[in-house]
């Protein structure tokens, strides 16, 4: 049942939630907003029908038979013929006809220039749904997938991808609308949003288009070229926009170039989101928070002008911390990733690789690999549970099927770490989850009506008390879920252990897994390596008192056998000659003592609080290693640090080794 005021109480929140966002030295530039919804049925058949033809067909097709994409072109007319022909290659292919094009209405008059400067032109493709699909995937939307995953290859191919056309969105049940837009500037921009008709079961709205990077529409698409005559009928109109756009670009360029560049800039997130079941009304809004960014030093290259916030199918705010790692780990299990439950040939598969473009940021890393697990085969609350893990390691009363999940997915997947509160859909599902560590808050209320408000604080929608059946927060690990096939709220445990309970993980790991003391066991019996000794203090050298270290239960290392992990103190004349290079290296004693030395004596790497305010190596007024001017740590924000009892539920140092199955494949 889709509603006009769905959309509207989504717009109204991005609105309320401005405060939350950012704006550049122009009060009229934003850092990024956009919406996610439901493809408005009843309004593009009216747009459509209204066209007569004009968009090159007379009528949509059935819900469900076609797809819209969202395109940012570029304003160059050569470019964007070039673009549009690359696009009908790929559909040809696949067996999609292209129905038509239509330029979406936009009003820039409230942008400020730096905004106009890089303003694309955004257009919209219509898509029937191929007879002879590519794909044997049960999943309606593979297809689509493939589509927008063979386009952008092909962009990139012919030279107008990435910084000149970029695909927003393709899918036959979402439409994303999204630009370098301050939040009140969305619905002025696309007026689309604003027609009565414009309606929605379901919607997802942000502000800001990635962690920690520069604001720009390149968040979304940057154009490349300079703007040429058009060639084409009614060329008139469009040439005498064109010009004023180069004219306003080259002006921006100049003042971008006065500006001055090392800035610093709050920079929020804003997440809300709002829908409607078939049987009654919930509206969800989930409005998040990231730390401040700051510019870059002018020896580092400029940031990535790639799409951060795509958006297709989850917002998040944040930060994910494990990200380098979660890309590497990615990309080196392409070699393995047979995508059975997409049904492509092996060279159609070839095609989508990677999965993670190389510059992509936290966002977008995020929503290519979870988009890829949902579209083959996964659902889409099981993909978040792989992904973003509860912690389960040391949780002695979680139930064992859920454990033995999470435990056989960690062998194919290494969980995706912020602290970040993550909002997803795919159409059937909309919900948030919160990662383990429990650093972004997620408050919910709801109503007696049905209707469901989430955020990161209250006083964000206007509920009155009277309507307030229950109020709560989203804990650390937890899934807030609404099913829309099923028309309700879903429990966490209710959830979980659904999918846990699916597939026989447990009986798939007594089959597959070797411990450390399957291995000791296997070797006859022998004796262990003796302990390692260390010079304790008091001590010069040889007949020192000396603390011995030991290999505790799990791995963990205990000096002087009293259970604590614990640097033993370093007070020999071997150890006291190391010093001296080290510290004209740059490595300070504390660095020496807290990880170099357990390292060393433990042979594991030594575990401390997350979170690490620590000056940026640029911005510090301590010399620091080369190394730490080109990478970020763990946790370089503004984060808390985890307590220590927190910190011994969520930390885990499970490793695991060995041949790893197909992150694709949901079996054994």
């Amino acid at each position: 049942m889709p509603t006009r005021a769905c959309v509207a109480d989504a717009l109204e929140m991005l609105v309320r939630m401005t405060h939350r966002g950012a704006c550049g030295c122009e009060y009229n530039t934003g850092d990024g907003a956009g919406c996610l919804v439901a493809i408005p049925q009843g309004f593009f058949r009216r747009v459509v029908a209204e066209s007569k033809g004009a968009l090159g067909f007379e009528a949509l097709p059935a819900a469900g038979d076609y797809a819209i994409g969202m395109f940012f072109l570029p304003t160059d007319a050569g470019q964007r013929k070039t673009a549009k022909a690359a696009v009908d290659k790929v559909a040809k292919e696949l067996g999609h006809a292209v129905l038509g094009w239509r330029r979406v209405p936009t009003d820039a008059a409230s942008l400020g220039d730096s905004a106009k400067s890089t303003e694309p032109r955004v257009e919209q493709c219509f898509f029937a749904k191929s007879e002879k699909p590519v794909t044997s995937s049960p999943d309606p939307e593979a297809q689509y997938f493939i589509l927008r995953k063979l386009i952008e290859y092909e962009l990139s191919a012919k030279g107008v991808g990435d910084d000149s056309a970029f695909v927003c969105s393709l899918s036959s049940t979402t439409i994303v609308y999204k630009g370098q837009l301050l939040p009140s500037q969305v619905p002025e921009y696309f007026p689309d949003l604003a027609a009565p008709d414009f309606e929605s079961y379901m919607a997802l709205v942000h502000s800001r288009f990635s962690t920690n990077t520069f604001p720009s529409w390149g968040r979304a698409q940057v154009r490349g070229g300079e703007e040429e005559e058009e060639e084409e009928e009614g060329k008139g109109q469009e040439e005498e926009e064109e010009e004023e756009q180069q004219q306003q670009q080259e002006e921006g360029q100049e003042e971008e170039e006065e500006e001055e560049e090392e800035q610093e800039e709050r920079v929020l997130f804003l997440f809300p989101i709002s829908f409607r079941p078939s049987s009654f009304l919930v509206s969800l809004f989930c409005f998040f928070t990231c730390s401040p960014h700051l510019s870059l030093p002018p020896f580092l290259p400029p940031p990535s002008r790639k799409n951060e916030q795509p958006m297709r199918m989850l917002g998040h705010n944040g930060e994910i911390n494990t990200l380098r790692g979660n890309k590497n780990w990615m990309r080196a299990r392409q070699g393995s990733i047979a995508a059975a439950g997409l049904g492509v040939p092996k060279d159609v598969l070839r095609r989508l690789l990677p999965v993670v473009p190389s510059r992509t940021s936290d966002s977008g890393s995020f929503d290519a690999v979870l988009e890829l697990l949902v579209r083959c085969g996964r659902d889409l609350p099981e993909a978040m549970m792989l992904m973003i893990p509860e912690a389960w390691q040391n949780d002695a009363l979680m139930p064992e099927a859920r454990r033995d999940f999470y435990r056989f997915g960690s062998a194919i997947m290494e969980p995706w770490d912020g602290p970040a509160l993550v909002a997803f859909t795919d159409g059937r599902f909309v919900g948030a989850t919160l990662d383990r560590n429990g650093l972004r808050p997620g408050r919910y209320y709801l109503t007696k009506g049905g209707r469901v408000v989430m955020a990161s604080e209250v006083g964000v929608v206007d509920v009155p008390d009277a309507e307030i059946s229950a109020k709560g927060r989203l804990m650390p690990g937890n899934i807030f879920l609404v099913d829309f096939e099923a028309g309700r709220v879903v429990k966490d445990d209710e959830m979980k252990e659904r999918y846990a309970g699916a597939r026989p993980y447990g009986e798939w790991l007594g089959r597959q897994t070797v411990t450390l003391k399957d291995v000791v066991a296997a070797a006859g019996g022998k004796a262990l390596p003796p302990p390692i000794a260390v010079t304790g203090a008091g001590g010069s050298g040889a007949g020192a008192a000396a603390p011995v270290v030991r290999a505790g239960r799990d791995g963990a290392s205990s000096a002087g056998g009293n259970g604590a992990s614990s640097a033993p103190a370093v007070t020999s004349a071997a150890v006291r000659r190391l010093l001296s290079p080290l510290k004209a290296a740059g490595y300070t004693r504390e660095t020496f003592d807290l990880l170099l030395l357990p390292m060393a004596t433990e042979g594991a790497e030594a575990l401390g609080s997350m979170g690490n305010d620590a000056p940026l190596a640029p911005l510090s007024r301590r010399p620091k290693l080369l190394p730490e001017y080109f990478k970020q740590l763990f946790a370089q924000v503004t984060n808390p640090p985890l307590d220590p009892l927190r910190e011994k539920v969520v930390t885990s140092t499970r490793c695991m080794v060995g041949p790893e199955g197909d992150v694709t494949s949901p079996g054994e």
